[in-house]
Parts: structure tokens; sequence; C-alpha cells
């Protein structure tokens, strides 16, 4: 039997505004939870970290290991996500859980490297062979003309390389396929003797610190050039030139793009300049130094914590984070780190009394003290966090991941372990 009943269709009127009102208002309450929800992240990873600044450890559990098996003579340092290690037969490129990315096989009497980015550069110290790899492996190789002395990579891989022969040394620019950008010769008796060269991230402002010792005295130059067009109307690409008579600079370190980090024998400088950088601070150093390491935050010197440090304690106290510092604590140390700001002001200070061979910043700002077969970990607030007496010798620590603040890679002379503070 079929179904004669009409079926119709209505068409409703909606109210278009009224939905469209509430649709808006739907999106204002997803936007603010989501500030919410960002800002307690934020608010929980500060009071974690807060928290974890106050702890101290003196162990640790290893959660995987693997086993190293290169020679003893290998240098090990931190690279992109991994490591790398160096020897004068070769150098590769490994993964923290041991994967290798390259391996690139060469002879070098003294090998040293320089990093920027993701780019690294090999070459033999007195030699003169350099090789330019990224992550991804070589990317150019190069004999240089004369011995080298110092070689710098820039974040696309334009290297600057000081070379030295007898009376003169040649200061050259090349892209990572060998290709020359710019040359430059410097004869010692007229202008002195190069101690040091800089190069910006982006391959285009280039420093060198000269020293001259002439009549007996001592003085050190700081000369920029620029490699853009900016230099070019200048004589020689020079865009700048400060000279401080009595000072000694070893070296000196662009630490970002703009700012360069000089470091005398009794005194700091700090200069910034988009083009042409220009002197912004001097920090007098009173003590003999024994170390140095900066970032790009901070320019950090080693003293030793003799009697002087007693007696001008009141000079600086106060200006440690804005409270006083607690100078009764320095007879329990050796040795004095301090950290300056790029204004020139003592930000942090820390005492410690272990005997060490290098000291240095990690990536995620703690500060880095290696012994033979000890290592010590500071915040930046000069607070030990962590320290340890290894059965072997260690070459390298990678911050790990997670707001703990716990995780961390160690290499050591036979293994790189993955661990947890404890």
């Amino acid at each position: 039997m079929s179904d004669n009943r009409d079926t119709k269709l209505y068409a409703v009127k909606g109210n278009v505004e009224e939905l469209d009102r509430k649709i808006k208002e739907h999106r204002k309450k997803v936007r603010l939870l989501l500030i919410i929800v960002a800002a307690a992240l934020v608010v929980l990873f500060i009071v974690i970290k807060g928290i974890t600044s106050l702890l101290s450890y003196d162990d640790y559990k290893v959660r995987a290991s693997i086993e190293r098996n290169d020679s003893p003579a290998t240098e090990v340092c931190t690279f992109g996500d991994g490591i790398v290690k160096y020897s004068n037969d070769g150098i590769s490129y490994v993964l923290v859980d041991g994967k290798l990315v390259w391996n690139q096989t060469f002879e070098m009497e003294n090998p040293e490297i320089d990093t920027c980015g993701d780019f690294i550069v090999v070459y033999d110290s007195g030699g003169k062979q350099i090789y330019i790899l990224n992550k991804e492996g070589l990317k150019g190789s190069m004999v240089a003309a004369r011995t080298i002395k110092q070689v710098h990579v820039a974040s696309q891989g334009n290297i600057a390389v000081l070379t030295e022969d007898g009376s003169a040394c040649d200061i050259q620019m090349y892209e990572p396929t060998g290709e020359a950008i710019a040359k430059g010769q410097v004869h010692i008796e007229n202008s002195g003797y190069p101690m040091d060269i800089a190069l910006s991230d982006d391959g285009i402002k280039l420093a060198v610190a000269m020293l001259d010792v002439t009549n007996g005295s001592v003085k050190t130059s700081i000369g920029f050039y620029n490699f853009s067009s900016v230099g070019q109307n200048e004589i020689d690409n020079i865009v700048g030139t400060y000279s401080y008579s009595g000072t000694m600079i070893p070296r000196i370190e662009f630490v970002t793009n703009n700012t360069l980090f000089a470091f005398g024998d009794n005194q700091l400088l700090v200069f910034d300049g988009t083009q042409k950088p220009e002197e912004k601070e001097q920090i007098s150093i009173k003590d003999e130094i024994k170390s140095i390491f900066y970032n790009e935050k901070y320019l950090g010197i080693v003293t030793e914590n003799d009697d002087y440090f007693e007696e001008s304690a009141a000079n600086v106290e106060g200006e440690v984070s804005g409270e006083t510092v607690k100078w009764s604590e320095k007879k329990n140390g050796k040795y004095k780190m301090v950290l300056y700001g790029s204004d020139g002001d003592i930000k942090h200070t820390g005492i410690f009394n272990m005997e060490y061979q290098s000291i240095g910043f990690l990536s995620n700002g703690e500060i880095c003290i290696f012994g033979d077969d000890t290592c010590a970990l500071y915040t930046e607030e000069g607070k030990k966090k962590f320290y340890y007496e290894f059965d072997e010798g260690i070459d390298c620590v990678v911050p790990g991941k997670g707001i703990s603040g716990r995780s961390y890679i160690f290499v050591t002379d036979s293994e790189i372990e993955k661990v947890r503070l404890k």
C-alpha cells in the first residue's frame, strides 16, 4: 500500500548575528584558556628551575651507556645534537645515542677546531691543512700557502685564516669551497704581532688583536674590518682601531653577531655595533687572571682567592645581584670566579677549591669545571650544583633534555653515558 502523504521541507531562518557572536565568544574563551595554560607552564618551569637551582648532587645514576672505541689521544667537544671526536688521523661526528653521522680522515700534527652554528673547521695548527664541515659532512678543504696560526668559521661556513711566515702574517677570508674572499698582509716590524683574531657569526666583521712591544713598552691595538658594503667604502675595509698602552690582550671573541669581548691581562673590554663596533665598557682587573670563560651574557674570570680579596671585599660588596656577598665563605675555596655582564657590572661570584684544567659555560648556562678525573657544575649564580670524582678521565658534559635539570650526557675516557644526577 503506497503512502500518499505529502512530505514538506521548511527552511528555518536562523539568527546569523547571534551565531557569529557565540563563535567569537567561544574563540575568546579558547584563546584565554591557551594563555592561562601557557602562563601556568611558564610559572611551573620557573618554579621547578628555581627549586632545582637550590639543590646539590654528589652522585649520578647511569640510564644508558655506549662504549667508546677511539684512541686515548682523541679530543672531544660538543657540536650540534652530539659530540665531535678528533685526533691526528681524523674527525667524526657522533650523536649522543652513539650513531655515527660522518667520519673524515686526515693526517695532522696538531689538529685544532672552531665551531659556529652548524659549521665546524678543523685545521693543523703549525701546519697547512684545513677542512670545513657541517652536520652533513665535508663542505670543502684547502692547503694554506703559509703556516697556519689560527682559523675561525662563521655560521654560513666562511672562514678567516691567520698564517705566518718569518716577519709577515697573512689574514685571509675564504668561502667553504676554498675560494678567496679577501686578503691582507701584516708586517710584524711595522704593525706588531697578531695575538688573536675573531670572526662574527655572519662572517662580515673581523677583529684582530695586535701586540706591539717596541721601545720596551707593551701596547695592544684591536682593529675591526668589515667586508660588507660598509667596509668597502673604507681603506682596507678597516672601520675602527683602538689602542691600549700597558695592556696585553691575548684573546678576543665575538660572543654574538655584534658583540665582542676582549680579555686583557689587566682589563676586560666590551665592544658593540652592527657595522662598526665601538668600545662600550672597560672593566679593570687588579688580580692575575688564571682562566677566562664566556657566553653571550657574561664575561667570566677565575683568580686566586687570596688575601687581596679580603682587603678589597668592601669595594664590591653589595654589587652582586643587588645583594651583599657573603665574603666569609671565600676562605673555603682557593679560587674565585666572577661573572661580569656586558654592562661592566659584577653579576655573580662563586668560590671553589678544586684543582682544574678547564672551565666554561654549557649550553644551558651552567658553568662546568674539569679536573683530570673530576667534574663540578655550578649555576650561573655561583652555587655548586654537582661535584664528582670519577674512576677515569671525563672529557665532555652535555646537558640533557627535560625541565628537571638533572639529565646529562657524560663522555668519559671509555664510555658515553646518559645519566641522572642524584
